[in-house]
């Protein structure tokens, strides 16, 4: 999970497009990202041959909630990323209290 990296300044469609590139070459099964900017992450994960299946891109973290809930399996391993701003920590502690509640 991806979100915006604000702060960038005039370079941050082109930081965050080169992200997406790099996040496909790590061999991930699933990206999802959160906010306006995030998109261009999807993109150039897109451009690298991420299929739009495995590519998912939120507006906002509640939708990315919902779809993590439907989506997550036991035993996958979740890395959460953005700008401080973006209050990702958020969306950690929905997942931990979802998840913590099921065992």
């Amino acid at each position: 999970v991806l979100g915006d990296m604000l702060e960038l300044g005039n370079k941050s469609e082109t930081f965050h497009r080169e992200l997406g590139e790099r996040v496909v070459e790590s061999g991930i099964d699933l990206l999802i990202t959160v906010g306006q900017m995030a998109k261009w992450i999807g993109r150039g994960a897109k451009k690298r041959g991420l299929e739009n299946s495995s590519n998912k891109s939120f507006e906002d973290k509640e939708k990315a909630i919902g779809f993590l809930r439907e989506s997550l399996k036991p035993g996958d391993l979740v890395l959460v990323k953005g700008s401080r701003r973006m209050k990702l920590e958020d969306l950690v502690e929905d997942l931990r209290r979802i998840y913590s509640n099921q065992s």
